[in-house]
């Protein structure tokens, strides 16, 4: 059943994935132009194609120029799939608390090594354009060291697949989402969402308009900024679709 996921999943990416890229290496420079036109990543593609087939190119020849630098994504969303979402199948199969303990030992996993990586770097606490300019010379190490490392990013993607075992599980008949939550649960199920996505929005607003930000709070935002976001877009997914919304 595993190879079969797997199969399937990479099945369903890698065609469309190869026509994009030879879209890309060969038409795409013609389509507009413009001083500020990117040329076309022939050469990059010349060199590192493989590694966005064999969804590594997050990992691999990142000191070289890369194929279709925005795939970095989908090699995430492979490694996620291949690597975290059986170790919480497993879990939640085997207890539901069981689960819940390992997807919330894997996010403070994730926020402690990224801690680590941007304390000992010195690196900025997001990929912020300030008002000093000089952090552009650090974000090219940025994205290479924290950006677009699947350590860094599991954490939504592991709230994501809790709130869809939830909703599974809280919801066997499919005639009916609704799961009752008392409304002071929902209500502060609410206000939480709502503290979390603002702070994950505006929680660097000083940091960007000044260029400082004290070691405390560079830290705090490292740790939850990206699970807050996260957190927030899951409870709404969670209240919405279980009759939990209002007016919603």
């Amino acid at each position: 059943m595993w190879l079969l996921i797997y199969v399937k999943r990479y099945t369903r990416l890698t065609p469309t994935y190869a026509v994009i890229m030879l879209f890309d290496v060969t038409l795409f420079t013609y389509v507009s132009s413009g001083p500020f036109w990117r040329p076309i990543e022939r050469q990059g593609c010349r060199i590192s194609w493989w590694t966005n087939f064999i969804y590594m190119n997050n990992f691999l020849l990142q000191d070289k120029e890369c194929c279709m630098g925005w795939t970095w994504y989908l090699a995430n969303d492979i490694q996620l799939h291949y690597v975290v979402a059986p170790i919480l199948f497993i879990a939640f199969a085997k207890n539901i608390r069981w689960g819940m303990l390992i997807g919330g030992l894997m996010m403070a996993g994730s926020s402690l090594i990224q801690l680590w990586i941007v304390l000992e770097n010195d690196y900025p606490p997001a990929p912020l354009l300030t008002a000093k300019l000089q952090i552009i010379k650090t974000l090219d190490a940025y994205w290479k060291d924290v950006y677009v490392r699947p350590y860094v990013r599991c954490g939504p993607f592991i709230v994501g697949v809790i709130v869809g075992f939830l909703l599974n599980y809280l919801t066997p008949n499919q005639k009916s989402n609704a799961v009752k939550i008392p409304k002071k649960w929902v209500l502060i199920g609410w206000t939480c969402s709502t503290v979390l996505g603002l702070y994950s929005v505006f929680g660097l607003y000083d940091y960007a308009r000044t260029g400082d930000i004290s070691e405390w709070w560079r830290a705090l935002y490292v740790i939850a900024g990206r699970h807050s976001y996260a957190l927030a877009l899951g409870w709404v997914t969670f209240a919405c679709a279980t009759k939990n919304g209002g007016k919603f």
